[in-house]
């Protein structure tokens, strides 16, 4: 099953230059069974959500959200609460928040913008860290790999997708293929998966 959970789309994220069908159309023309919406700071609503399942299925789409601290940018996947709009959060409540509603939280494109980590990971462990996609330098690479070593948790291969042509780029295999979340978000944090990176 192959999924992309870093996805953006023109409807809700400024930087976006593609539609959520454009994005959509275009993973299903290269072969993905699944991605997440995870635009800046808003969530798509849910019966936005439920339209597209409706209109594309069987093909799978995950909520999800973008939320920015300073220049560090967390994804959380699973939890349809506008409360996660808010701009007020800090990082330890999020990370609260997040394992009370059983989401999956993930750090996106780090060393990105910085050398370091700018929220406290070490005490508030995402459940996986990006070390692949269409933003990030191949040449943290190392750098990735030793902090999700230091942390133990998974790493991801993802889009983060802006436009339509970065669908299929970047993605992950699940061993098995499902429409539930729960299940989905079990495999990733037990590493049942295999990431697919085409340009690296």
């Amino acid at each position: 099953m192959k999924v992309d959970f870093h996805v953006h789309s023109s409807n809700r994220s400024p930087c976006g230059t593609s539609t959520e069908d454009e994005m959509i159309q275009a993973a299903i023309r290269e072969g993905l069974q699944a991605i997440a919406f995870t635009d800046h700071n808003l969530l798509m609503p849910c019966e936005k959500l439920e339209e597209l399942r409706k209109r594309y299925s069987p093909f799978i789409i995950l909520g999800g959200i973008e939320i920015s601290f300073g220049m560090e940018h967390i994804v959380v996947l699973g939890i349809q609460d506008k409360k996660l709009e808010s701009h007020k959060w800090r990082y330890p409540e999020l990370h609260a928040f997040c394992r009370k509603h059983r989401g999956f939280i993930f750090l996106a494109h780090p060393y990105r913008f910085n050398p370091t980590v700018e929220v406290d990971i070490f005490k508030h462990p995402p459940d996986a860290v990006e070390v692949y996609s269409a933003n990030i330098n191949p040449n943290t690479k190392p750098l990735i790999d030793e902090l999700a070593a230091k942390l133990d948790v998974p790493k991801l291969s993802n889009s983060d997708g802006h436009r339509a042509d970065l669908m299929g780029k970047y993605y992950n295999i699940l061993d098995n293929t499902t429409d539930s979340e729960s299940r989905i978000f079990s495999m990733l944090r037990k590493g049942k998966f295999v990431r697919a990176a085409l340009d690296r």
